[in-house]
């Protein structure tokens, strides 16, 4: 099968690794990728590495301008895939288009809830779901509600396939790139094969934000609005008024960073909190004892997955005060988005509860082992693919 991968961007993100972990994944005699992207980033060099064609397609004086869509068209034309998957939302609206014109089956792929997107891109892509269709996926329950409620006249048929992860590939990753760890004695119960890669790392006390046995709230993400980093650095600030072994560890890049830089220093607070820019995550999961997500709304984040699989105790916020991955006060907390009083309180109940954290952490990783493998994740793509080349014979 021909499958031409679309996305706007391949910078650092979620929905990136999704994809580059499904190429992976996917089996190599039955599948041909090749990938079309219109921002540049991290991944292209990934991508190149496995040997996949790729192009990067922009207009001719701006990025969308009119020329855009004719080369981005006669690409696609070339290319004649069997199959389309478009992922994030300028890669949706025009390869919709595209695929209508050319006939080709195609899937488009949601990893955050629409409404982020705001009015007018919410408008043109409802627009071109109702003219020209597709099969629609979402990566959570709620961005699939978010989806069919933005459209209650013609509501869209959503399947909902979960984001998952190599669980033993982060293992091994962060054990490589943090080579100070111990083994983990894993009383949850789990296959053998994998307590015998499971980990408790140990951190040197030269680390510049691991001295004196400092407690470490971690996140990791994009430096952009929907992550609502202001929130978390508030939060924080009112955790040092009653604990001051505290620090806050920010990996990352983006837009914000330097809006997020002044708001530490006019807090007083840039001692305290490391910024970690353009690097990869998996060497600084060792030293979090607590992940934060602090997103009004989001998908379901890799990040998370990632730092829960490594038996990190997380909290997440949000809007609804539900979540698909986190269970409240069972595998993890859940926080009224937007409200730091009540964000500070539940890092100060992880950082004053030893056996809560632990127990918070076990069960997370045990969450993350049975539902959100990249297995299953690839399985279910494949059997998306499958149905979708198939529908048109």
């Amino acid at each position: 099968m021909k499958l031409l991968h679309i996305i706007t961007n391949l910078e650092r993100g979620g929905a990136q690794k999704v994809l580059y972990d499904l190429i992976c994944g996917l089996d190599k005699k039955e599948y041909e990728h090749h990938i079309i992207y219109f921002r540049h980033g991290p991944y292209v060099e990934k991508f190149k590495k496995l040997g996949i064609p790729i192009y990067g397609v922009r207009g001719l004086f701006t990025l969308y301008d009119p020329f855009f869509f004719f080369f981005f068209y006669m690409l696609i034309k070339k290319i004649d895939p069997n199959a389309i998957h478009s992922l994030l939302w300028a890669a949706n609206v025009f390869s919709r288009v595209v695929a209508w014109l050319l006939k080709i089956p195609i899937a488009t792929v949601y990893h955050n809830n629409v409404f982020q997107d705001g009015v007018l891109r919410v408008f043109l892509d409802t627009t071109m779901q109702t003219f020209f269709g597709s099969t629609v996926v979402a990566v959570s329950d709620e961005i699939k509600n978010g989806l069919q409620q933005r459209n209650k006249k013609n509501v869209p048929a959503v399947e909902i396939i979960a984001n998952g992860i190599d669980i033993y590939n982060v293992m091994q990753r962060a054990k490589k790139e943090n080579n100070v760890y111990e083994q983990r004695i894993n009383d949850a119960g789990l296959g053998e094969w994998l307590k015998n890669i499971m980990y408790q790392f140990k951190f040197s006390q030269n680390n510049c934000f691991k001295q004196n046995s400092n407690f470490i709230i971690g996140s990791v993400g994009r430096f952009v609005p929907i992550k609502n980093y202001p929130l978390l650095i508030e939060s924080f600030s009112i955790v040092l008024q009653t604990c001051n072994k505290v620090r806050l560890v920010l990996v990352g890049s983006g837009v914000e960073e330097q809006k997020l830089r002044m708001l530490v220093m006019e807090k007083g607070i840039a001692d305290k909190v490391t910024f970690v820019v353009g690097q990869s995550a998996y060497g600084y999961y060792p030293f979090f004892d607590c992940f934060v997500q602090s997103s009004d709304k989001e998908g379901i984040s890799i990040a998370l997955l990632e730092a829960m699989s490594l038996a990190i105790t997380s909290i997440v916020t949000d809007k609804d005060n539900k979540h698909m991955v986190i269970e409240n006060k069972k595998n993890g907390l859940l926080v009224e988005a937007g409200n730091a009083q009540r964000l500070a309180q539940a890092l100060l109940k992880i950082i004053q509860n030893e056996n809560l954290k632990r127990k918070y952490g076990l069960a997370g990783q045990q969450t993350v082992l049975k539902n959100f493998s990249s297995q299953r994740m690839i399985k279910n793509y494949h059997t998306l693919f499958k149905k979708l080349t198939e529908s048109i014979y």
